[in-house]
């Protein structure tokens, strides 16, 4: 329930479309994905409605939750037995046989590093990364509860054998590269440090965040804190380009 609350009241902040996450401390926020991200995501996701196992369906947009993770994520693509539908929002995360992520070409430290920690501590047997930056597919399996002991790795346009219960070649003939370099929209991190009003900004490229009254504005200045910052970190992916993006932070509502 504290996961719920949490989440919904970030959600009630953010721009309709942002998908919301919690590691931790951390909230993270990410823009609606690119029509790449989403291509991508089609062409692994009619292969796993093919071999799911009976009883079990493929879905997105399912918060999966984990109190010994303390994690809620919510992966672009995971398979989920029937039966979740009579147990809310929050699924948990054991109850899924893997995790499928198309990377992020603004934020792919969220997949990369985040989830290679957290879903392992969730229980989730599989992970799998489609990232179009680097044309490469990288399955994680074998979970230990700190981590994954197995990682295969293809290209595209080579085929990856996903392990039982599924137990088929994934084909990656079709997946489709990012085009070009970003240049607007960064990914941004935000820590409050323990000197008073001042905050911890990272940025990948690109222009920083701003605090200013009472809102997250993107803006290219450090960050500087006109009030007392929010209790909960959040991380602002802007997957589409936008130059400025005004939140009202959870603990400011």
């Amino acid at each position: 329930m504290k996961h719920h609350r949490l989440l919904e009241e970030a959600l009630r902040s953010l721009p309709k479309g942002f998908k919301v996450e919690l590691s931790g401390e951390l909230v993270i926020a990410q823009a609606p994905p690119s029509s790449i991200h989403q291509l991508n995501l089609a062409i692994v996701q009619r292969q796993f409605e093919v071999h799911c196992p009976p009883g079990y369906f493929p879905t997105g947009n399912s918060d999966l939750s984990s109190s010994e993770a303390d994690a809620v994520r919510n992966p672009d693509l995971t398979c989920l037995p029937e039966d979740v539908i009579e147990l809310g929002r929050e699924i948990p995360a054991e109850l899924a046989l893997i995790a499928v992520e198309v990377a992020s070409p603004y934020n792919p430290d969220n997949d990369w590093t985040g989830k290679v920690r957290d879903y392992p501590r969730m229980g989730l047997p599989l992970y799998l990364i489609v990232d179009p930056r680097e044309k490469a597919v990288t399955l994680f399996s074998e979970p230990t509860r700190e981590r994954y002991r197995t990682r295969t790795e293809r290209e595209f346009g080579d085929t990856i054998r996903i392990p039982a219960p599924f137990d088929f070649e994934l084909d990656l003939s079709r997946l489709v590269p990012y085009r070009g370099t970003p240049i607007s929209g960064p990914s941004l991190r935000a820590k409050p440090m323990k000197s008073a009003q001042a905050w911890a900004v990272n940025a990948s490229w690109g222009p920083v965040l701003s605090l200013e009254s009472r809102t997250w504005t993107v803006a290219s200045a450090r960050a500087t804190s006109t009030q007392a910052p929010p209790s909960v970190p959040l991380w602002l992916d802007l997957n589409q380009a936008s130059s400025v993006l005004t939140v009202p932070p959870p603990a400011w509502r």
